[in-house]
């Protein structure tokens, strides 16, 4: 759907020299504007590293961003998903999964990070991050 600017998908892994995650990528307006890109069906995939020092608020962000998150880890990398219309089960997201392996080459087994999906739990007594604060 790239001719009516809407996609299917939007990944995010923006990380400065040093390792860090910009905050503006990380806002409640930000995310609004990605899901305003996003088809009827599209996710947003994000990637944060524990040692930020808005670890917490930053993924409380995306958790109230969206109606449904989904997240895994390996070592300091936490991925987020995030829909407003999927509400995928486990099954679902491996058999997705493993479809994507066999059609495209990412350099690393996404099956094996399908397994491992939970859904992310949102912590209401965080403070959002925002553009306007």
């Amino acid at each position: 759907n790239f001719e009516e600017g809407k996609f299917d998908i939007i990944m995010l892994d923006s990380f400065s020299g040093a390792g860090r995650h910009p905050n503006e990528l990380s806002s409640l307006e930000f995310y609004q504007l990605c899901q305003s890109r996003l088809t009827e069906q599209g996710i947003v995939a994000t990637n944060l590293v524990d040692n930020n020092p808005l670890f917490k608020q930053k993924t409380q962000t995306f958790c109230a961003s969206f109606k449904y998150t989904y997240s895994f880890s390996f070592e300091v990398n936490h991925v987020y998903l995030g829909s407003n219309t999927m509400d995928f089960t486990q099954d679902e997201l491996i058999k997705r999964a493993m479809k994507m392996d066999q059609r495209y080459s990412l350099g690393f087994n996404l099956e094996e990070s399908a397994q491992q999906l939970v859904k992310l739990q949102c912590d209401h007594s965080i403070n959002l991050l925002s553009d306007s604060a």
